[in-house]
């Protein structure tokens, strides 16, 4: 018997059109009622990551993928290269989150 939490086929769906077709710029996944499953919750399809954040429930768990799109051509050119996560951070609430913590961590730097 497994233990582990299945994901729900419109996790797959949405993290997909998020990564490959960029129909939004961050998803929010959270587990089932029952716990079995992981299950899309919310599309953001906003314009800034701290919106993003304010989307998260402060007295429960979420999961969250966000789309970043780096202006800097040089940049562009290798992320458009690359397919997946550029990085995972974890944190246990909004205070240990921010967009300058996410820029230092995929090492981008502002000119």
């Amino acid at each position: 018997m497994s233990s582990c939490a299945s994901i729900n086929d419109d996790v797959i769906t949405k993290y997909n059109e998020l990564i490959l077709g960029h129909k939004s710029k961050g998803i929010i996944l959270k587990f089932s009622d029952d716990f079995k499953e992981i299950v899309f919750e919310y599309s953001y399809n906003g314009e800034l990551f701290e919106e993003f954040i304010n989307k998260f429930p402060q007295d429960d768990c979420r999961y969250g993928v966000y789309y970043f799109q780096y202006i800097d051509n040089k940049e562009q050119s290798i992320l458009k290269k690359l397919v997946g996560i550029e990085a995972i951070i974890k944190a246990t609430d909004n205070t240990e989150i921010s967009q300058s913590l996410i820029e230092e961590r995929c090492g981008y730097k502002k000119k």
